[in-house]
């Protein structure tokens, strides 16, 4: 395996990836909050760290120069693959070190907003009941609520459905349904 090829390739990697860090740079001067002391200092990693990646770049190209007729092999590209994507996640994460924008619980993702049952059920207009959760549950109930749920939720859902339809797919002025919903009756099994 051609090492110097390697490292000659990997470093025009990196003078690209601090060049393409202009990018984040531009975005941080134009959405800059002087308010916030957090993000006083973010412009600054950015250029840290797009230095960082040119000047080793630079470094590798200088140091481990190839000449014209050295070819990629299949190793010297799995190679190359593998040192780009450590180098590239390595500079990437960098401005973020930099900065100490981040506190551990914001990087935890396992503590965001967890939803209970009941919130989910709640926001999806789901009785409790209707599951079994509730304490008076019976087969009665059950049904009851079942109607009610497929009248009061469902029945209006499939409604505003047929009417998002009707208004894409067919012409002006149609009187025809796309989807004939019909109101449920308790009486109605198939629900």
């Amino acid at each position: 395996m051609n090492k110097r090829l390697v490292l000659h390739t990997l470093g025009t990697i990196l003078i690209f990836m601090g060049i393409i860090m202009v990018i984040p740079l531009i975005v941080c001067f134009a959405y800059q909050d002087d308010g916030n002391p957090y993000k006083a200092g973010e412009w600054k990693s950015f250029l840290v760290t797009m230095g960082v990646s040119f000047t080793a770049g630079i470094c590798l190209r200088l140091l481990f120069g190839s000449s014209r007729k050295d070819t990629l092999g299949v190793r010297e590209s799995f190679a190359v693959v593998v040192f780009t994507w450590v180098a590239v996640t390595l500079v990437g994460c960098l401005p973020f070190y930099l900065t100490y924008y981040f506190t551990g619980q914001e990087l935890s993702f396992t503590d965001g907003r967890k939803l209970t049952r009941d919130e989910i059920l709640c926001i999806y207009g789901v009785p409790l009941t209707m599951l079994g959760l509730g304490e008076l549950t019976n087969r009665a109930t059950a049904e009851s609520l079942e109607y009610a749920f497929a009248k009061g939720t469902v029945v209006p859902k499939l409604i505003r459905l047929q009417e998002k339809l009707n208004e894409r797919a067919l012409p002006p002025n149609c009187p025809a349904q796309v989807i004939p919903v019909g109101f449920l009756s308790p009486t109605d099994s198939s629900v």
